[in-house]
């Protein structure tokens, strides 16, 4: 019946129904029902636009079917007509409070009823667009309201990439007015796609329906921004919905933490060859000391006029140019000279908390409860920024997703305790700084590896293994240790203890403290500073004087 109207007339006299259709089938789509069940189901399964409803019926009479009709939401907004022979007043205001719209008395007149139902059905429409347009007025406030107070930018433009609407969130974010953002086109704004590429672009989102992503937009002062684009073609109006978020403080943060993370693979790689080079500089070292004393014994032993004195004389001096060289490897194993001094880890904590929030990323929350009345300890500060770099890192690699890091200090006393390398701990005051973290945590097995330089974890290419090594060598070297706590699925503790320092002058565990730091290579031989120096009898006399002085230095080697 296409468009027309739908009349459902009801009514258990079959004379009654053909007569109504006589004068209404022409214009409307007219449907009937014999009862008032039946009634109630065509309208639940196919709303009509007007229903002309009987009162007399067995089953169910009429009033009984009006209450049902507008007690259902699904029916209630449906215009009903009684057709009724009572002509009574009773009966007439029983089905207004019912909710019927009017009331028809039979015998009735064609021409009134035809009246009647096109001025409802009219009316019926009208009130249907009316609730339409208001529920569009009601959905653009919100789609306004979402637009204009979200955080991203927004435009919506033309097949042609005209922008027709743009939200204060752009106007903001780019400089411009929103009178300025409608004259413009998407051309004007994008800085890396041209006009060719801009419209390719365009024909691949009609294509696919949506896109996203990255691209440059400029500002108002001629400066750009980065922004990451969704875009999704509306297809019956070939319009274009795009969501712009400017990411240029993501982009600045990630450029930072990679050049961060880049600085300290680098120091790691470096920290690696440090280590080798420290090794092979002290067993050098070792042999350099047997074969000065054995060259200095044979040259007392032989005249300086014998030829062989000045091969043994070539022997000593390469050897101690050889010493010159450990010395040099023995400074660059060390990378820097280490400066301790007295800190409050309270104070100097903090300082590092930007740097390290950087490193970490936005899914990691990174906290730092430092304990009242705190002891303070002597490290060189460098050597403390190392240690907490390295522990907020493996903290922040043992986490999947998003986790918190906590930095927590406090004093401690501790009893006489062996480390994993063997050696025992002194006794005494210490003050602790740990790094614990929400990670997957480590078994015994992992642990029980931990410190070994190059055993990692990580796969390939994303650690060196040195990190937890050169924590524990540097805590070492400030005449302190590092505790491991760790269960799997819980996450780790690494706590680094510090011996206290009870005045500026030293801690209590100076002893340990002074073994740690000390020098082990002795002074630096260089004989080309001496005048004497060469191969003739008194640049031999000078080198072997020096030798002499040196070679306990020489023999010497570093524990750790």
């Amino acid at each position: 019946m296409g468009d027309l109207p739908v009349i459902l007339a009801v009514d258990d006299m079959p004379e009654h129904l053909r007569v109504l259709g006589g004068l209404l089938e022409q214009d409307y789509d007219f449907r009937i029902a014999t009862s008032g069940p039946d009634a109630l189901r065509a309208a639940a399964s196919a709303p009509p636009d007007l229903v002309l409803l009987d009162t007399m019926m067995p089953d169910m009479d009429g009033y009984a079917v009006l209450a049902r009709l507008k007690d259902d939401p699904a029916t209630h907004a449906i215009p009903v007509i009684i057709v009724s022979s009572q002509d009574v007043a009773e009966a007439k205001l029983r089905a207004f409070r019912e909710g019927a719209v009017d009331y028809i008395t039979k015998p009735f007149a064609p021409d009134e009823v035809v009246a009647r139902v096109r001025t409802h059905v009219e009316l019926s429409r009208y009130r249907e667009l009316r609730r339409a347009e208001a529920a569009l007025r009601a959905s653009e406030q919100r789609y306004r309201t979402i637009v204009e107070t979200a955080m991203d930018g927004f435009w919506l433009t033309d097949h042609s990439g005209q922008l027709v609407a743009a939200n204060a969130a752009y106007c903001r974010m780019s400089g411009y007015s929103e009178a300025e953002l409608l004259a413009m086109g998407i051309d004007d704004l994008d800085m890396l796609e041209g006009p060719d590429d801009l419209r390719d672009h365009l024909n691949r989102v009609r294509t696919a329906g949506e896109d996203r992503f990255e691209t440059q937009h400029r500002r108002a002062d001629g400066t750009s921004f980065e922004v990451e684009v969704c875009a999704q073609h509306q297809r019956d109006t070939d319009q274009l919905v795009v969501f712009i978020r400017d990411i240029s403080e993501r982009r600045r943060a990630e450029n930072e933490r990679a050049r961060l993370t880049a600085q300290l693979h680098q120091a790691q790689k470096m920290e690696s060859i440090g280590l080798l080079a420290g090794g092979v500089a002290h067993d050098f070292n070792n042999m350099l000391a047997v074969i000065l004393g054995e060259a200095e014994e044979a040259m007392d032993g032989v005249a300086d006029t014998e030829s062989v004195h000045d091969a043994l004389e070539e022997i000593h001096l390469a050897a101690l140019r050889s010493a010159d060289l450990v010395s040099q490897l023995l400074a660059f194993a060390r990378q820097q000279t280490v400066s301790p001094r007295v800190l409050d880890l309270n104070g100097a904590v903090p300082t590092m908390l930007k740097m390290l929030n950087r490193l970490l990323g936005e899914q990691t929350i990174l906290r730092f409860e430092p304990a009242p009345g705190l002891w303070p300890c002597r490290i060189d500060p460098s050597q403390l920024d190392q240690i907490l770099a390295n522990l907020c890192l493996n903290a922040r690699d043992a986490i999947s997703g998003y986790g918190t890091i906590v930095i927590r200090t406090s004093n401690t006393s501790v009893e006489q305790a062996e480390l994993p390398d063997g050696e025992t701990v002194a006794a005494g005051d210490y003050v602790l700084i740990s790094v614990t973290d929400d990670g997957s945590g480590m078994d015994d097995e992992t642990l029980a590896r931990i410190f070994e330089p190059f055993f990692t974890t990580k796969r390939m290419g994303h650690g060196t293994g040195l990190g937890m090594a050169s924590v524990y060598g540097a805590a070492r070297q400030n005449g302190g240790f590092v505790k491991v706590t760790s269960q799997v699925g819980v996450g780790t503790t690494v706590s680094v203890l510090l011996p206290r320092c009870v005045d500026a002058d030293g801690p209590p565990n100076a002893r340990l403290l002074e073994q740690a730091q000390g020098d082990h290579i002795g002074h630096r031989l260089d004989p080309s500073s001496d005048t004497g120096s060469g191969s003739g009898p008194a640049g031999a006399q000078n080198e072997r004087r020096r030798s002499t002085e040196s070679a306990p230095g020489l023999v010497a080697s570093d524990p750790n």
